[in-house]
C-alpha cells in the first residue's frame, strides 16, 4: 500500500463525504440564488406593478383632461353651428330684400326710361300730328297769295292804262 500522505488515490468514504458535502453547498447555492431572483423578480414585479400604476393614473388625468377639452370644444362647435345657422337665415333673408330691391330699382329703372322715352317721343309725335293735322295752305299764305295778285292786278291795270 501506499503512504496516506503522497497517494494519488483517496478513500470512497472520504470521496463520498466530500461530494456529499460539494453537493450540499451546490444545492445551498442553487436555493439562494433561486431566492435572490424569486425576491428580484417579485421586486421588479412590484416596481412595475408602481410604475403602471402611476402610468395609469397619469393617463387618467389625461384621458379626463382630453374629455373636458372634447366637451369644450363640443360646445364651442354647437355654438359655431348655431352661428352659422344664423348667418344663413340672415343671408337669404338679404338675398330675398335684394332681390326685392332689384325689383323696385329694374321697375323705376323701367318707368325712368317710359318717362324719358316720352320727353323725346311726345314732341317728335306732336310734331307730327301737327303737321298732318296742318293744311298745306294756311291763312298767311292765301293772304300773301290774295295780296300779290292784287299787287299784280293792280300793278298790271296801271300799266295797261298807261298804254
Amino acid at each position: 500500500m501506499a503512504e496516506a500522505g503522497n497517494s494519488d488515490y483517496i478513500r470512497k468514504d472520504v470521496f463520498d463525504a466530500r461530494m456529499d458535502r460539494m453537493e450540499m453547498l451546490l444545492q445551498k447555492t442553487v436555493t439562494e440564488i433561486k431566492a435572490y431572483v424569486d425576491k428580484a423578480i417579485s421586486d421588479m414585479k412590484d416596481e412595475i406593478r408602481a410604475e403602471n400604476a402611476k402610468f395609469r393614473d397619469e393617463v387618467k388625468v389625461e384621458i379626463n383632461g382630453m374629455k373636458v377639452e372634447i366637451a369644450g370644444i363640443k360646445t364651442e362647435l354647437s355654438a359655431l353651428k348655431a352661428e352659422i345657422h344664423d348667418v344663413r337665415n340672415e343671408t337669404r333673408l338679404l338675398s330675398t330684400r335684394i332681390d326685392s330691391l332689384e325689383n323696385v330699382f329694374y321697375w323705376g329703372l323701367g318707368g325712368f326710361g317710359i318717362i324719358l322715352a316720352s320727353a323725346v317721343i311726345v314732341p317728335a309725335i306732336l310734331g307730327f300730328l301737327k303737321k298732318f293735322f296742318t293744311p298745306p295752305v294756311t291763312i298767311e299764305d292765301v293772304e300773301r297769295i290774295v295780296n300779290t295778285a292784287i299787287t299784280n292786278h293792280l300793278a298790271s291795270t296801271r300799266g295797261g292804262n298807261a298804254q
